[in-house]
C-alpha cells in the first residue's frame, strides 16, 4: 500500500464519519423543534453523547474562498 492509497483511504473514510455526525445533527435539530417539554429536549440535545466534539472538526477546516 503506498502513501497516496492510505491518505485517500483515510480522508474517505473522515468524509463518511464526518457525513454521519452532521446527519445526527440534523436529526436532533429536526426533533428539537417539535419538542414539547424539558425531558424530550434533554433526549435530542446530545442523542450520542460525545458527537459535538466529533462534529467541531468540521468547524475547524477552512472555507475555500469563493470568487478569487
Amino acid at each position: 500500500m503506498t502513501l497516496y492509497s492510505l491518505v485517500l483511504f483515510v480522508h474517505v473514510i473522515a468524509v463518511l464519519g464526518l457525513c454521519v455526525v452532521l446527519s445526527f445533527e440534523a436529526l436532533s435539530l429536526f426533533h428539537l423543534r417539535r419538542v414539547s417539554t424539558t425531558t424530550e429536549v434533554r433526549r435530542w440535545i446530545e442523542p450520542v453523547p460525545g458527537l459535538p466534539w466529533v462534529a467541531m472538526g468540521s468547524l475547524s477546516a477552512p472555507s475555500p474562498d469563493v470568487g478569487d
